[in-house]
């Protein structure tokens, strides 16, 4: 899922995906290519990747080491396409630092996480599991928001809500996502996923003293099948109200991670 708030002049993206790991990141400042790593331990070497790049739905080989020089619209003529560029990390922690150098929140936008364990109904003998909720709020309601929601005929309950809010012109003023439990397919009656999410939005705006439950937009990301843990949400969140900051958003991009192995971010001003 690709969030983009927009805030005066200034984009925060916050994106994530699982199953791409590995501390070479590649970007381009065209739009329709991406990159995937395969680190090197699936083929039996030590001592390269490889690196795939995306254009226009053709795929084709690149070599890792492109240079780290981030390319922008103005280094390009007409008709050049921008080469891939590619960045290393020589460890874990140098890679959560770069993440944390480029994370800047826009001036008006908090960030803040919660811990909390629960029981899944549906597995009780699995207790304690860990969950992280990230709130992400503006100082004030805003309607130049936007979402892009996957076109799947069994979307899960948070981007129905999500649709909902959007078709509506709802203005929004925070964003609650909790990872490990993604709210999709989880059984139980008619829109039950649905009624957990809004419940979860209500006391989030009743803890930042908002209007309505729809000015927040939920996200879930995790385990298809499982209820939404709403009783151990909620209790966690005035952590997580308490724990905003106006100066960071890597702890939202560490925030949503599942299955990830890395955190991701990019700023775009």
């Amino acid at each position: 899922v690709t969030l983009i708030i927009m805030a005066s002049r200034v984009a925060m993206v916050l994106a994530w995906a699982a199953g791409v790991s590995g501390f070479r990141v590649g970007y381009s400042a065209s739009l329709t290519q991406s990159q995937i790593v395969v680190p090197s331990s699936r083929y039996g070497s030590c001592s390269a990747a490889a690196v795939v790049a995306v254009r226009g739905g053709r795929r084709s080989s690149a070599g890792a080491s492109v240079g780290t020089r981030m390319v922008g619209d103005d280094d390009l003529v007409d008709g050049e396409e921008a080469p891939l560029v590619v960045e290393e990390f020589g460890s874990a922690t140098e890679h959560r630092e770069f993440l944390k150098s480029i994370g800047d929140l826009p001036q008006g936008f908090r960030v803040g996480n919660a811990d909390l364990t629960f029981t899944p109904a549906e597995n009780p003998d699995m207790s304690d599991l860990p969950m992280r909720l990230t709130l992400m709020t503006l100082d004030q309601p805003t309607n130049s928001w936007t979402a892009l929601f996957t076109k799947n005929v069994f979307p899960g309950a948070p981007v129905l809500v999500g649709r909902s809010r959007l078709a509506k012109g709802t203005p929004l003023q925070a964003i609650i996502v909790n990872n490990k439990v993604s709210n999709v397919c989880a059984g139980g009656p008619s829109g039950a996923g649905v009624d957990a999410a809004e419940e979860v939005c209500a006391n989030i705006a009743a803890e930042l003293g908002l209007e309505s439950g729809s000015m927040v937009l939920p996200c879930s990301t995790g385990v298809i099948g499982w209820a939404l843990p709403k009783k151990a949400i909620v209790s966690a969140v005035p952590l997580a109200v308490a724990a905003r900051q106006p100066v960071s958003a890597f702890p939202a991009a560490e925030g949503i991670m599942t299955t990830d192995r890395y955190p991701k971010l990019r700023s775009v001003t």
